[in-house]
């Protein structure tokens, strides 16, 4: 619209582009992912697999080098506590094996990756809910009426700052 010009958005970057793309997918093809499998038509990549990905770099580019080995020393001791009287028979979300180790440590690091993920995710949204209402505002001047979709987007919070530490989300 004239008078109203569009914010420039860059491509998207590592992990939001991935975060984006999966949960589109999601919403569009794999959510059924186990059924269609079972039933002999897999049409998509497996989302835990494409969940593990992300996660995983998110662990390596995000969690401070300091925590991952925070973790993997917390683990590593239950491990040697555990080991000999425990055995472990799970997979990891891209479907291979783990250790006693790995199963101790996969869980507190995905545990800590979460919040950086939805960080993400709510730095993708930001522009959108800013934008909703400057769209709105120009086509009020302009004599037309686009509906303001603020309201719906209220919960993303304007602060990053308190992303990481908050707990619960509406």
């Amino acid at each position: 619209m004239r008078g109203c010009p569009l914010p420039l958005i860059s491509a998207l970057q590592p992990p939001t582009d991935d975060i984006i793309r999966l949960l589109t997918e999601f919403a569009t093809a794999s959510r059924y992912h186990n059924l269609d499998s079972v039933a002999g038509s897999i049409q998509t990549t497996d989302p835990l697999d494409r969940w593990n990905s992300i996660l995983l770099h998110v662990i390596q580019n995000d969690l401070s080098a300091s925590l991952r080995k925070k973790v993997e020393a917390e683990a590593k001791h239950f491990a040697d506590i555990l080991d000999g009287k425990y055995m472990v028979r799970m997979n990891s979300l891209d479907g291979k094996g783990l250790t006693l180790f790995e199963a101790l440590l996969q869980h507190p690091l995905h545990k800590r990756a979460v919040p950086y993920v939805v960080r993400y995710i709510i730095l993708f949204l930001a522009p959108i809910r800013d934008y909703s209402g400057h769209l709105h505002m120009c086509t009020i001047a302009a004599g037309v009426h686009v509906p303001e979709l603020t309201e719906f987007l209220d919960w993303i919070p304007r602060d990053e700052k308190g992303l990481l530490r908050k707990k619960q989300w509406p």
